[in-house]
């Protein structure tokens, strides 16, 4: 399957139930497609697990050149809006580092974990979710602050990582 539009179309993606791209253009490039993910040995898939809806790769068109356009793999599917097995993956191993952060109070640690759908989606509560969870881990500190913040980044839109990543 591939999304048309005027000047071109969309190409299908793979990617491991981890979130690692595999290959952003299967029919494209039918040579990149692989059972298992090199990095981490996980299965890949090619569509939604919940509705079926084949991902979204990457842009192809003889009309559009894009240079240096880097394919990341989407949070949620675009056809019912269900939260991908990385997604999933992703927040359940913030809440879990979230619960073992020193230094804060256990109600601290509740609000970074009910803010993590927040951060992983791109909605007006987003950047206020951002900057309490990044006060909170600058008052943790230590190395599972960095983790937490690096697992959040990985799956947050660009607004949630110009906030946790920012000066």
């Amino acid at each position: 399957m591939s999304w048309y539009d005027d000047e071109g179309m969309y190409d299908v993606a793979q990617i491991c139930l981890n979130g690692h791209v595999t290959n952003d253009g299967i029919q494209q490039f039918p040579q990149g497609n692989k059972k298992f993910c090199p990095k981490c040995g996980e299965a890949t898939t090619i569509a939604c697990p919940n509705c079926g809806h084949p991902i979204r790769g990457d842009y192809i068109s003889d009309l559009v050149v894009v240079m240096g356009h880097h394919y990341r793999a989407p949070a949620y599917c675009e056809n019912c809006g269900k939260p991908y097995p990385w997604t999933e993956r992703t927040k359940t191993a913030a809440e879990q580092l979230a619960k073992q952060l020193p230094g804060l109070s256990d109600a601290e640690r509740g609000e970074i974990s009910d803010s993590l759908d927040d951060l992983v989606t791109d909605t007006p509560k987003s950047k206020p979710a951002a900057l309490k969870v990044k006060t909170l881990l600058a008052k943790a500190g230590g190395e599972a602050a960095g983790m937490l913040r690096d697992l959040v980044v990985a799956v947050s839109s660009e607004a949630v990582k110009k906030v946790l990543l920012g000066p």
